[in-house]
């Protein structure tokens, strides 16, 4: 009953990203071979973040917070914002473009990086307080089997 009631209250808001760079009308050809390989990979690259995504929605995220899953979309969509800005700032620079200049506060690069930078901070403090709780399990289940053993000698 009760996981029932989280699937109807929990529902993604947003759908999984699309991107399809062989639909465009370009002569891929045209472009230096990294670059259109970066370009032409990018699909590939949201696939995988997708996939990521919807694996640590099946088999790491719980409720109430489903912490993993909102963790592993800011980091793997930030990624994938900061990977098609760098293709933007190349393509800029390959056909002599000026860059568009700000006209207030909001910068997507600096956000998207600030975003990334801070969950994977976090990530990786949870990784680490679980590998050092992994590393003292052996020590506290024979604290444990210690005692229970000693009570059982007593009894």
């Amino acid at each position: 009953m009760v996981e029932e009631m989280n699937k109807v209250a929990f529902r993604l808001r947003s759908k999984h990203l699309i991107f399809e760079p062989l639909k465009v009308d370009v002569n891929w050809k045209s472009l230096p071979t990294n670059l259109m390989y970066k370009i032409l990979r990018l699909p590939s690259r949201v696939h995988d973040a997708n996939a990521y995504i919807s694996t640590e929605w099946k088999y790491a995220s719980y409720p109430p917070d489903y912490e993993e899953l909102f963790e592993a979309r800011i980091e793997k969509y930030a990624e994938l914002g900061l990977i098609a800005i760098k293709l933007v700032e190349e393509l800029q620079e390959l056909a002599k473009l000026p860059t568009v200049p700000k006209t207030d506060d909001w910068d997507p690069k600096s956000r998207l990086q600030q975003a990334y930078d801070k969950i994977k901070a976090e990530i990786d403090a949870r990784n680490q307080r679980n590998q050092l709780v992994a590393q003292q399990m052996p020590e506290l289940l024979n604290i444990k089997n210690s005692n229970a053993a000693n009570s059982s000698e007593q009894a």
